[in-house]
């Protein structure tokens, strides 16, 4: 299929990357030019405006986007959709809150175009093992589309999820138990290290032996075990964890709904926390964030307060 791609940081190149080797003709678009010229090497059309992208790609048009969330979707899409034609699809894969992609869900309808929201989970490692791809809006587009999931997403690794702007809330629950799971295997691995038994522990040992057979064994887990392997004190790193909005969100969804999330919101606070104290923890929490989606580390005596 004909396909283009709009942001080419780690998600968006990852997606291009098994778009082209899944056989389809993937046209891209980054404000970096130098990114574009990387996939173009690899088979891409690289081209140097979204009005040239619109114009290159075949009725009707798919053009998937890997932006920031926020602003920068927003103005991306806005733009897109003033060259786009009825029949079009418009694909959000980026973590934008649901609440934008409803209204740019009722933006794109005026224009009769499509607007399709992706939830994608994997991290630098879907580039080559294929992401997890949680998808909202109108079920016949997305089926229509599915030579394009099947060469992004592992094996059973997409699902239509439900109606516009429920891919992205999907995805914004799953980010919040992440940040739930992270701090747990943070917390867990402070207490090993702060015991009497700390010093004598092995703690790479400790975190390879939980992936052989426990209950609590999982691909967090298993990148614990790679940070310990490399450096089980941390010492060379900063404490900071970032947040980028989606446990903020599904907090906030939690007070409106009133579902109570004691776990997560403990754990968005922690990440709070680790900006001012610089403990073991929080850079596990920080190490793993790092291992799976490439996140900045801080260096090991930040603090912003």
């Amino acid at each position: 299929m004909d396909v283009a791609i709009v942001g080419l940081g780690r998600m968006g190149s990852g997606v291009a990357k098994r778009l082209l080797d899944g056989g389809h003709a993937v046209r891209v678009y980054n404000r970096t030019a130098s990114k574009s010229d990387e996939l173009a090497k690899q088979g891409a059309t690289a081209l140097s405006s979204l009005q040239e992208l619109v114009k290159a790609l075949p009725a009707p048009r798919t053009i998937w986007m890997y932006l920031p969330s926020g602003e920068t979707t927003r103005e991306h899409a806005d733009e897109l959709l003033g060259y786009m034609e009825k029949g079009d699809v418009l694909i959000d894969g980026g973590n934008s809150n649901f609440q934008m992609t409803l209204s740019l869900s009722e933006a794109a309808l005026k224009k009769g175009v499509t607007l399709l929201d992706v939830g994608t989970s994997g991290g630098l490692a879907g580039k080559d093992e294929g992401y997890c791809l949680m998808i909202g809006g109108d079920k016949s587009s997305v089926e229509r589309l599915a030579s394009l999931w099947g060469s992004v997403a592992q094996k059973e690794g997409y699902q239509w999820v439900g109606p516009s702007a429920s891919g992205h809330y999907v995805k914004m629950v799953h980010n919040a138990i992440e940040y739930g799971m992270m701090q747990a295997y943070a917390e867990g691995m402070e207490l090993l290290a702060s015991s009497q038994f700390g010093k004598d522990l092995d703690l790479a040992a400790v975190t390879e032996v939980w992936q052989h057979g426990s209950i609590i064994r999982s691909y967090i887990g298993q990148l614990l075990n790679e940070a310990m392997e490399e450096d089980s004190s941390l010492s060379t790193i900063g404490a900071r964890i970032d947040d980028n909005g989606e446990g903020r969100w599904s907090i906030e969804e939690g007070l409106r709904l009133g579902v109570p999330t004691p776990v997560i919101t403990a754990s968005l606070y922690a990440r709070y926390q680790s900006r001012i104290q610089n403990s073991y923890a929080y850079r596990v929490a920080a190490v793993i964030r790092h291992k799976f989606g490439g996140h900045a580390l801080a260096p090991a005596t930040e603090t912003t307060r």
